[in-house]
């Protein structure tokens, strides 16, 4: 009897326990159960302008107008090991981006075009969480992948997509409510880059432009 009652006593501290580390980092989030999380983020997007290159050769600049960026990630966080890695995540990521073109100008005339430029990238990315011990924990990452970018525009001539080597860079911070223990809000800054994707007009010709954006965005981690 003496020792159910000492593992029942023993089973019931792990919970008690479990049931009030409430935050994302160094001694509470990080280092119990659950490890995994699925995360859900929304962004404003901004391309910066591009210089152009049409059939190899420099044609003039495009601008972008302002988009949206939509991203869904599963992650894991390992630990309790006493190392740098408790306050590491390791995440793969699926997002989708999408400007519409706004102008290109070339021998100082701009010219209004129609069209729009969409992104979806598949991202490894592995973030740090600053132990503040409190509820907010900055954080800093970064990702390598791959980008599936698509361009279409009736003035261009052009309907075409090609894949593209992509990485980002990450900063922003987490929050978790003390109501809800397995869940982080969180608000950052993406950049977001891919190496210059090619696409083809109609005339068979090489259409090259730069693609660096920028995302302030907001989101929440889901632990399970």
């Amino acid at each position: 009897m003496k020792k159910l009652f000492l593992s029942t006593l023993l089973v019931g501290s792990l919970f008690a326990g479990a049931s009030h580390a409430g935050y994302d980092g160094g001694q509470f989030g990080q280092h119990r159960w659950p490890h995994w999380y699925v995360g859900l983020t929304g962004s404003m997007n901004f391309v910066s302008d591009s210089d152009v290159t049409l059939g190899n050769r420099g044609v003039g600049t495009v601008a972008f107008q302002d988009g949206y960026g939509l991203a869904g990630s599963i992650g894991y966080t390992p630990g309790p090991s006493g190392t740098l890695l408790d306050y590491t995540r390791f995440e793969f990521e699926i997002g989708h981006r999408m400007n519409d073109l706004e102008n290109f100008a070339a021998g100082g005339r701009y010219d209004r075009i129609s069209g729009e430029v969409k992104s979806y990238s598949y991202m490894a990315n592995v973030f740090f969480d600053f132990d503040t011990q409190t509820r907010v924990s900055p954080y800093v990452g970064g990702g390598l992948g791959l980008s599936t970018m698509t361009l279409e525009s009736s003035t261009l001539s052009i309907e075409d997509e090609d894949n593209v080597f992509a990485y980002q860079a990450m900063v922003g911070l987490g929050w978790q409510p003390e109501s809800l223990l397995n869940t982080v809000l969180q608000v950052g800054y993406r950049y977001h880059a891919t190496t210059s994707p090619s696409f083809a007009d109609t005339a068979g010709r090489n259409f090259e432009h730069d693609y660096n954006t920028h995302n302030i965005e907001a989101g929440a981690r889901f632990r399970f």
